[in-house]
């Protein structure tokens, strides 16, 4: 098993941040949706544990993308080079609506004069100060990009799909789904 990718295929670390941020995008996603109907005592809680998550989602992006940076990148799937162009673009795009979907949720949390950390380890320095106009925006904007994001994520696995069943069928080798090809 590959640490870093290959022409084929990705590696492992790189493998590892899709997953575990497929994995937290999706929690974040359910807590947040059932918040409202939780009772009263369990919301502080789960509101902690989103802002946790979201923390650790941000965490992981950054080292992601360094990641991303840092490494070559598998040759592209056979196909039009179109889809290429569209392939990396998505991504970056989903790198960049997840980073502005973690910035305003830090910054709406902390405009709600509420403190934002990973977990009880450590708190995130306040950038901002308790301001309700900020924290009106910030969560219309923390709102709207969820929607964008959860577009976004099913057009990725829609492509993935379409490239599993229609073009190479490498494409979940690719992401460690299914078995892997020789390198």
């Amino acid at each position: 098993m590959q640490w870093r990718n290959t022409a084929r295929r990705y590696g492992l670390v790189a493998r590892f941040f899709h997953w575990a941020m497929f994995l937290l995008i999706g929690l974040t996603t359910f807590l947040a949706l059932n918040i409202e109907t939780m009772p009263e005592a369990d919301r502080d809680f789960t509101t902690w544990l989103h802002r946790s998550f979201g923390v650790l989602i941000g965490g992981l992006l950054l080292l992601r993308v360094a990641w991303k940076l840092a490494n070559p990148q598998p040759d592209d799937l056979p196909g039009p080079a179109w889809m290429s162009l569209a392939a990396h673009a998505v991504h970056w795009v989903l790198y960049g609506v997840v980073l502005v979907q973690v910035v305003a949720g830090i910054t709406m949390s902390q405009a709600d004069g509420a403190t934002v950390g990973l977990f009880g380890l450590f708190d995130l320095p306040a950038f901002v100060v308790a301001d309700p106009g900020l924290e009106a925006f910030c969560r219309e904007v923390h709102e709207t990009v969820w929607i964008v994001l959860t577009v976004l994520v099913i057009g990725h696995v829609l492509a993935a799909l379409h490239h599993h069943f229609s073009e190479s069928g490498e494409v979940f080798d690719r992401m460690g789904v299914g078995s892997p090809r020789q390198d």
